[in-house]
């Protein structure tokens, strides 16, 4: 049975990928983020949306 937790990102996820404002690339690095278990720090978060469309996280 999936976290609540779980259960949140997988539909943020979702709607994000409705969006036309993120492209594919952003969500993939922001579920790498998510999925890595750790807390995000903010500098993660704004390398993902300040970085162009086809960069990865360094």
């Amino acid at each position: 049975m999936p976290t609540l937790q779980a259960i949140i990102a997988s539909k943020y996820f979702e709607r994000l990928r409705q969006s036309k404002d993120v492209d594919a690339e952003k969500i993939a690095q922001l579920e790498e983020l998510f999925a890595s278990g750790k807390k995000i720090k903010v500098d993660e978060l704004v390398k993902v949306f300040s970085a162009p469309a086809g960069n990865d996280i360094t």
